[in-house]
């Protein structure tokens, strides 16, 4: 029986995240989604 993984789409706002981590590592990143900002 084989399983077929299922990678989740990433949203445009989190792509942008990754890039701007990939692009500065050792900061620490406030980025605003809605109301809140995720680390």
């Amino acid at each position: 029986m084989s399983k077929t993984a299922k990678e989740p789409k990433i949203t445009p706002a989190m792509r942008q995240f990754h890039d701007f981590k990939e692009k500065y590592p050792d900061c620490v990143l406030f980025f605003r989604m809605g109301d809140f900002y995720e680390m």
